[in-house]
């Protein structure tokens, strides 16, 4: 069985037509992707400017250099941790560094999988968290229509901060 890229439109006519056309020109669709680690997936550039994209990302640095490389008026990447509510929660950083998470890997688990030694835990710090609603509120975002979630095991303690937005806007 081959990989989803492969099965990937690699020339979607349906979203030609709809920039063509401008349809949301006056109103872009709006992307949040958490744990935006090395940018957003190349299917979003499609959109052009008919598209906002604000990738978030625990490692500051990661979000300078994206924001160095990507950074203009509708491609933002914020170095803040997403979870369910703001406050201060311990980080578990992996030897591959998209494999850190708030939450310690099973290593029963990864043992049987040939890389796992890519998810052992190197060290931990302690991160400052944001929920996205009050980021969003803070940051005057409204009608998401999608969210993108690569968060390590975290992803419902993103959700739970997102309920607003999810409730709101996101399909």
């Amino acid at each position: 069985m081959g990989s989803i890229k492969q099965f990937r439109n690699p020339h979607p006519r349906l979203m030609r037509h709809l920039t063509r056309e401008a349809v949301f020109a006056d109103d872009p669709l709006v992307v949040v992707d958490a744990g935006v680690r090395d940018g957003f997936e190349r299917h979003w550039g499609n959109y052009g400017d008919h598209v906002r994209l604000i990738g978030f990302d625990a490692d500051a640095k990661e979000c300078e250099r994206l924001n160095q490389l990507y950074g203009d008026s509708n491609r933002r990447f914020y170095p803040y941790a997403l979870h369910r509510d703001k406050g201060s929660r311990k980080f578990y950083i992996a030897a591959y560094p998209s494999s850190s998470s708030f939450y310690p890997p099973n290593m029963d688990f990864w043992s049987r999988f040939p890389d796992e030694r890519n998810v052992r835990t190197v060290g931990t710090t302690e991160l400052e968290t944001v929920d996205f609603d009050s980021f969003a509120e803070q940051e005057k975002i409204h009608g998401v229509d999608f969210m993108k979630l690569d968060v390590e095991g975290a992803e419902l303690d993103v959700l739970k901060g997102a309920e607003q937005a999810l409730r709101s806007s996101v399909w």
